[in-house]
């Protein structure tokens, strides 16, 4: 009952241009700020006197048209009435080219007739219904009905905008950390171009122990219930601020990834300096003789005072380095399942396995490779050291961040948290500062 609705239907522009006037007019202290109370309705041929003044294409408009889009800004809903598909497409591309800074649009429609409106969004999701099938085939998104699509953004938008997020930020992360280890390296060998770790090991970091964990990730991992989702609705607005992808979270990923990777390399280089497969640790000697009828015959010997090597450093760099990626990921799930956990473990142990394997191969540059370190305590101290190490920066980062600067699904979680243990929480409204964008300048004369 207290919503203020201008009506803009004249068939003139002068008459059309003294109606939005008058409703800026009367409105001028809310010039540039959404309101509540506030909805516009215009016709198709008031519209169509309003894009006749402007270009969408290269973002210029007249007086009319800007007057028209800083009263629709301003409005909490905007109907548009007995307009043609045209215009439907026109009101899409109004606020994608002309609204700064440039929002995400949403279209949605059931007909033949919503075709060019939900081509021309960001996003078109079309609902299946008694007018066909075109809407849905031009769509991203296919629904049954209008009112799925509260979960289709509120639950499963949220969940996949958050999950594919920490996929991309996460992949960059993990493939930088191993690039800036071989950087590393090439200080240190005078840029020969040798190389550190073995070409198989380095050939799995990426289809074995790094891969399948941040795919459980991107399909299962879900900070708050779907009841919180769909009953906060303040928890999407993370989406529209862009908080989980920008440009500062790149930054710090990728300065993380150098982080880790200059401390696991110091440590390993240090331990090694110092000898940690000294000239006392054990070894293994391989003798190739050459028999009658140019047969070839491979003898494995134990060996004392092995000596450094430049595998076995290499090796023990890329396996800190693979237990060091599963846990800083890890630190990103927030829900664990059996298969959370059995995913992570099966990836660092794979590590393991793999290097077991190659070091028992005569054609391997690794043979013999696993007796010495895998052997040695020194170089479990040494993973263990490494791993922690870098892994404790991050810890200390995220408590501080979620005991100081907690997000609205952070504390949700503690709320959820305190329910399952039985207490009474009350209820509590979580809201997040809307987006905001600079203000069109007033058109009020």
């Amino acid at each position: 009952d207290d919503m203020e609705i201008p009506i803009v239907n004249a068939d003139t522009e002068p008459a059309v241009r003294d109606q939005i006037q008058f409703a800026l007019k009367k409105n001028q202290h809310l010039v540039g700020t959404e309101t509540e109370h506030l909805a516009l309705v215009i016709d198709g041929k008031a519209l169509s006197l309003v894009n006749d003044h402007r270009s969408a294409e290269e973002g210029v408009l007249s007086d009319l048209g800007r007057s028209f889009l800083t009263l629709a800004r301003m409005s909490k809903a905007v109907i548009a009435c007995r307009v043609s598909p045209k215009q439907k497409e026109e009101i899409v591309r109004l606020v994608k080219v002309n609204v700064q800074p440039p929002p995400m649009t949403l279209a949605i429609g059931d007909g033949a007739n919503d075709v060019s409106m939900i081509q021309a969004a960001h996003v078109g999701v079309g609902i299946s219904g008694n007018e066909g099938m075109q809407a849905v085939r031009a769509a991203d998104y296919a629904i049954a009905q209008f009112r799925f699509l509260s979960p289709l953004l509120l639950h499963h938008g949220r969940c996949n905008y958050k999950r594919i997020s920490i996929v991309i930020l996460y992949s960059f992360y993990k493939n930088c950390a191993l690039v800036m280890t071989l950087f590393f390296f090439c200080l240190f060998n005078g840029y020969s171009g040798a190389t550190l770790v073995d070409s198989l090991l380095t050939a799995g970091y990426n289809v074995v122990w790094t891969s399948l964990p941040i795919v459980v990730l991107g399909v299962l991992d879900r900070d708050v219930s779907v009841h919180s989702m769909m009953h906060c609705p303040s928890l999407y607005a993370g989406g529209i601020l862009r908080v989980e992808f920008n440009r500062i979270r790149m930054i710090r990923w990728l300065l993380n990834a150098i982080l880790h990777a200059a401390i696991l390399y110091c440590v390993a280089c240090y331990a090694h300096l110092n000898s940690i497969t000294n000239e006392s640790a054990p070894g293994m000697a391989v003798t190739v003789r050459r028999g009658e009828e140019d047969s070839y015959t491979v003898q494995y010997e134990a060996t004392e005072g092995a000596g450094e090597s430049l595998y076995m450093f290499g090796t023990t760099v890329a396996n800190i380095l693979a237990v060091v990626v599963n846990l800083r990921l890890a630190l990103e799930m927030n829900n664990w399942t059996g298969i959370h956990i059995f995913i992570v473990i099966a990836s660092i142990i794979s590590f393991f396995l793999v290097v077991l394997v190659l070091s028992a191969m005569a054609i391997s540059q690794l043979l013999g490779s696993a007796v010495v370190l895998y052997g040695s305590g020194l170089f479990w101290l040494l993973l263990l050291a490494g791993s922690v190490a870098c892994i404790f920066f991050d810890i200390i980062v995220k408590y501080v961040e979620r005991e100081f600067m907690p997000t609205p699904g952070q504390i949700v979680q503690e709320q959820e948290m305190l329910q399952r243990q039985g207490v009474k929480v009350s209820p509590q409204v979580i809201e997040m500062a809307s987006p905001t964008s600079p203000a069109l300048p007033d058109e009020t004369p």
